[in-house]
């Protein structure tokens, strides 16, 4: 069954959408804030090729107003560690590494993050959305300033954030 998972994020909000259609012709659509199971609708149609058509449909109307695909098939349910492959999109152009999208689907189970080698310039302030994180790491990335939102990690006990070009003079 192919899945598309969009993100949204500007100064007012953060949200998600996501489609998945199957061989039977229905349609899943599921939306929300980002962190929360959202709402979802179940739409039927005749076929396979007009699932297929209806849904290319919806995510052209998604990306025209500013969301933005994001790698791979949206997961089930979240782990309690995910782990990031090297080479992931910077944060400058909004495109969120995968295993973070992942994260935010459940963001309370969440115990463990790696983000190391994403190609990060800055720690993405969705990683502040993870409450019960308790070990981050940020190795290996384009990291130059830690961000006052890390005084919500409280259950942070290890941090790595070695070889990242850190200003400590700001």
């Amino acid at each position: 069954m192919p899945t598309h998972y969009l993100l949204f994020a500007d100064d007012k909000s953060h949200k998600f959408w996501e489609i998945s259609y199957g061989d039977d012709g229905n349609i899943q659509t599921r939306w929300g804030k980002v962190g929360t199971n959202g709402q979802a609708k179940t739409k039927s149609l005749a076929s396979l090729e007009d699932a297929n058509k209806e849904a290319a449909k919806q995510i052209k109307g998604k990306l025209k107003k500013g969301y933005e695909e994001q790698d791979g098939e949206a997961p089930a349910a979240a782990t309690k560690t995910t782990k990031a492959p090297a080479a992931k999109a910077a944060t400058g152009s909004k495109k969120l590494p995968k295993e973070l999208v992942e994260a935010l689907k459940t963001p309370s189970t969440v115990t463990h993050l790696s983000l190391s080698k994403s190609k990060l310039r800055e720690i993405p302030m969705e990683v502040f959305e993870l409450t019960n994180l308790e070990e981050l790491e940020l190795d290996l990335n384009d990291i130059t300033v830690l961000p006052k939102e890390m005084a919500k990690l409280k259950k942070l006990k290890k941090f790595h954030i070695l070889d990242n070009p850190i200003d400590l003079a700001r």
